[in-house]
């Protein structure tokens, strides 16, 4: 990084992008204007001869600055698709891998992939789905075979929740242990 040195020779604060250091590359307006090194005779401008006026150099620096910083862009993009696509294929592979591994040894295992949250009330919904299909009302055990939860802590803990809530709304009531619904 390199810095820079005002008047004083006081240092001030760092330059931090190459666009800063071109635009301080540019010659200071002494030199633009000194009467030893300028063409005067074009229209009473005071440039060098050899030298286009700033304003066209300046926006010619800014307009390469910008198409290489575009184009990074569109690189990294790029590399970044493909980066995606080599994770999901690898991630497929160890899925894979946990696949066989657990139909080889008969235990399951943990998915490597985290689930994605369901929408809020939507236990319930399918606990009273469940629920309205029977006719002469379901236990609490009946419920979880139904729904595959038999075992999973969590989902027992959860359909304990949405038939507490259902109770309370309403939606179904409790007969001899047996949920029926409203």
């Amino acid at each position: 990084m390199a810095d820079r040195a005002d008047v004083d020779g006081k240092r001030q604060t760092p330059i931090r992008s190459n666009i800063a250091k071109r635009i301080l590359e540019f010659p200071p307006a002494e030199a633009l204007t000194s009467a030893d090194c300028c063409d005067t005779a074009a229209a009473g401008q005071l440039l060098p001869p050899t030298e286009q006026p700033m304003s066209e150099t300046f926006t010619t620096m800014i307009d390469k600055e910008r198409e290489r910083l575009t184009k990074a862009l569109e690189d990294l993009r790029a590399k970044q698709d493909e980066l995606q696509t080599q994770r999901a294929t690898l991630e497929t592979e160890l899925d894979a891998l946990d696949t066989y591994e657990s139909a080889r040894s008969g235990k399951t295992r943990k998915s490597r992939k985290t689930a994605s949250r369901t929408p809020r009330g939507s236990r319930q919904q399918s606990v009273l789905a469940v629920i309205a299909k029977s006719k002469k009302g379901m236990t609490r055990g009946d419920i979880l075979q139904a729904m595959g939860l038999k075992g999973n802590k969590g989902g027992e803990r959860s359909v304990s929740n949405a038939l507490t809530a259902l109770k309370q709304a309403k939606r179904v009531t409790a007969k001899d242990r047996k949920y029926l619904a409203a």
